[in-house]
C-alpha cells in the first residue's frame, strides 16, 4: 500500500544500520535505543563525531540525546559513560581544575604545617605532643570526610 522499508521506524531498544534493511539489531543498552525514529543517512558533521568509532555505517536510527554511532553505543563528544552504558554530559572543565587545584594547595599546605609542628615537637614537652596530636586527629577526619 505504498509503504517501503524506509518508511518503517524502529521498535525502543533496537537499532538499524539500513533503512532498506529487514534486519533491527538489539540495542546493547535498550535505553540508549528510544525508538520510533526512521533510519536516515548519517550526516558528514555526525560521522565526525563518531570517528573514534571506527567503521561507522552510512545510516542510523535515532539514538537518545548524547549517544550515537553503532547500536548507539558510543557516547557523544561533551559525553561520557557513566557505567551503566549510559551517557552523561561531562562535568564542567573548569570546575573540576579549580577543585583539583584547590584541594593540591590545601594538601600542600595541611603538609608544610605538619612538617613544622613536627619540628616544634622535637623539644617533647607536654603541650607541643598535645597539638601534634589534635593536628594528627583533624588529618584524620579530614581525610575520612573527604571520602
Amino acid at each position: 500500500l505504498g509503504t517501503t522499508l524506509a518508511d518503517i521506524t524502529n521498535v525502543a531498544g533496537f537499532w538499524r544500520g539500513d533503512p532498506n534493511s529487514t534486519t533491527f539489531t538489539p540495542c546493547s543498552n535498550a535505553q540508549a535505543c528510544p525508538g520510533g525514529g526512521l533510519t536516515l543517512e548519517i550526516s558528514a558533521v555526525e560521522r565526525a563525531k563518531f570517528a573514534s568509532a571506527g567503521n561507522l555505517p552510512r545510516y542510523s536510527t535515532p539514538c537518545r540525546g548524547g549517544h550515537g554511532g553503532p547500536l548507539c553505543g558510543v557516547c557523544e563528544p561533551g559525553y561520557g559513560d557513566v557505567g551503566s552504558g549510559l551517557c552523561a554530559p561531562c562535568q564542567d572543565e573548569v570546575l573540576t581544575r579549580t577543585a583539583v587545584v584547590l584541594s593540591t594547595l590545601f594538601t600542600a599546605l595541611i603538609s608544610f604545617f605538619l612538617a613544622y609542628q613536627q619540628s616544634a615537637v622535637e623539644s617533647f614537652d607536654v603541650p607541643s605532643k598535645r597539638r601534634a596530636n589534635n593536628v594528627k586527629v583533624l588529618v584524620s577526619f579530614l581525610q575520612f570526610g573527604s571520602m
